[in-house]
C-alpha cells in the first residue's frame, strides 16, 4: 500500500535515463510518491511483543544480498506474566543455522521460521498468491514455497517475545500437529517440484515424522483407535524406522487385551496365567495323582 495516500500500491517501474528500478504509487500521475527501495511486508502477532530492532536488522540483511526473498531471526519465550523463559530458537540449532543457513530439507524436518520474526519481499507474498487458508501450519506452507525458490537466511538475534499460555496456538497440540501433516500432503500436489527438490525417501520420512507426532498426541488425549491408524500410516511411509512400526504393534495389542477384557472364571476356582496347566481343587501343580 502506498504510505502516502494509503489507496493505491507500489509497483516497480524503470528511469527512462539511468534504467534504474525504482517503486512508485498506482495511482501516479494522482500520487507522485516513490523510493528506491523495493516493498517489504512484515506480520506481527497481537499477543506477541515486538524488540526494537524487529525491522531494522532483518532490513539490513535483505538489503545487503539481493538474491534474498525472507530473513528471520529469533525470539525470547516468556509466560503469561512476560517473565523469559528462554530463546525460541535453541542456541545449538542457532548456530548450526548462522553458519549453514536454512536448506529445504531442514525446513522440511522442523518449522524454525515464526512469522512473527520474519521479514519478506513483498512481490514473493503476491507472486506465491499469499498464505492458504488453513487452521494451522499456513506460515510453514508459505516458507517451504519460499525456501524452494531461494535460500532463506536467519540473523541471530532476539526480534520478538513470544507469550507461551493455555490459549496460544501451541497448547492445541492435536490440532497443530493435524495442520502439519496436511500441509506436507496438500504441498506434494500443489508443489510437486518440492518433493523432486529434496527426494520422495526424505519426503515420506519427513511427512511420517510428522504423522507419528500427531500420533503420540492422540495417543496422550485417549484417541486410541486415532493414535494407532497414524502409527501405522507413519510406519508405512517409513519402513526402515522400526520405533513408528513397534508402536503400532504395542498400541494393536493393547486394543486386543482391551477387547478381550477380563478372564472370566468358574465360581470356585483360581486364574491361571497363559501357558500354565490348570490344577484340581485340594492338588499342588507337581502332583501326578
Amino acid at each position: 500500500t502506498c504510505p502516502r495516500n494509503g489507496d493505491g500500491h507500489l509497483v516497480a517501474r524503470r528511469a527512462r535515463r539511468t534504467g534504474n528500478v525504482f517503486y512508485g504509487c498506482s495511482n501516479y500521475p494522482k500520487c507522485d510518491y516513490t523510493t528506491n527501495h523495493e516493498p517489504v511486508g512484515a506480520f506481527h502477532d497481537a499477543d506477541d511483543l515486538m524488540e526494537p530492532i524487529r525491522i531494522s536488522a532483518l532490513m539490513a540483511r535483505l538489503e545487503s544480498d539481493p538474491s534474498l526473498e525472507v530473513v528471520f531471526g529469533n525470539g525470547i519465550c516468556i509466560d503469561s506474566v512476560g517473565t523469559p523463559l528462554g530463546p525460541v530458537i535453541p542456541p545449538r540449532q542457532a548456530r548450526r543455522l548462522v553458519r549453514r543457513g536454512l536448506p529445504l530439507d531442514e525446513l522440511m524436518r522442523r518449522s524454525v521460521v515464526y512469522l512473527q520474526a520474519s521479514l519478506i519481499r513483498r512481490r514473493v507474498v503476491n507472486e506465491l498468491g499469499g498464505f492458504p487458508p488453513l487452521a494451522a501450519g499456513s506460515d510453514w506452507w508459505f516458507f517451504l514455497r519460499c525456501a524452494l525458490r531461494a535460500p532463506i537466511a536467519y540473523v541471530d538475534a532476539p526480534l520478538f517475545r513470544y507469550r507461551q499460555h493455555g490459549a496460544s496456538i501451541t497448547a492445541g497440540r492435536i490440532r497443530s500437529a493435524e495442520g502439519a501433516v496436511r500441509v506436507l500432503r496438500e504441498l506434494a500436489t500443489v508443489e510437486p517440484r518440492l518433493v523432486e527438490h529434496v527426494g520422495r525417501k526424505r519426503w515420506a520420512r519427513a511427512l511420517a515424522r510428522r504423522v507419528a507426532r500427531l500420533a503420540s498426541q492422540e495417543a496422550r488425549a485417549g484417541n486410541v483407535a486415532a493414535a494407532r491408524r497414524h502409527w501405522g500410516e507413519a510406519a508405512r511411509l517409513a519402513p526402515t524406522t522400526l520405533k513408528y512400526r513397534w508402536r503400532w504393534l504395542r498400541s494393536s495389542l493393547g486394543s486386543m487385551r482391551s477387547s478381550l477384557g477380563p478372564m472370566r472364571t468358574s465360581p470356585g476356582s483360581t486364574p491361571t496365567s497363559p501357558g500354565s496347566t490348570p490344577t484340581r481343587p485340594g492338588s499342588t501343580r507337581n502332583d501326578p495323582g
